[in-house]
């Protein structure tokens, strides 16, 4: 669903209504790796019919493929105003995580691999690629 269009519609293979060519291509670009986080395509294909999805996901699920799981985070890249959201990453690679709002850094908190960090957005959000 994410990375082609079938040219016959019946080989889109989905209980949905057939995508057309313009729906496709307003489709959020993913790399592979974005399904490697534990992420059904049937959560972010939901992700993508919400009326306020601003078009692209957060750029942490490309990382490459086994360099961290995300185990629980927004898949929007937007995020929204006055909603709480958490976040979960497991790494051995890295020391620190953080997300950037506006120019001020939050650090995520650290126990062993594992990164976590409840968050309620007061104003602009935007996430850095960890």
């Amino acid at each position: 669903m994410f990375s082609h269009l079938p040219a016959e519609e019946r080989w889109q293979l989905q209980r949905t209504p057939h995508l057309s060519q313009q729906e496709f291509e307003s489709l959020p670009m993913v790399e592979p790796t974005f399904f490697h986080n534990q992420i059904s395509a049937s959560e972010a294909w939901e992700t993508t019919r919400k009326p306020d999805f601003t078009g692209s996901f957060v750029h942490t699920f490309d990382l490459p493929y086994q360099v961290a799981t995300i185990r629980q985070a927004p898949l929007e890249f937007k995020l929204k105003l006055d909603r709480p959201y958490q976040f979960k990453i497991e790494t051995e690679v890295f020391e620190k995580i953080a997300l950037v709002q506006s120019e001020r850094w939050v650090e995520m908190e650290k126990q062993e691999r594992a990164f976590s960090l409840s968050f309620l957005l007061k104003s602009r959000l935007s996430p850095c690629t960890v």
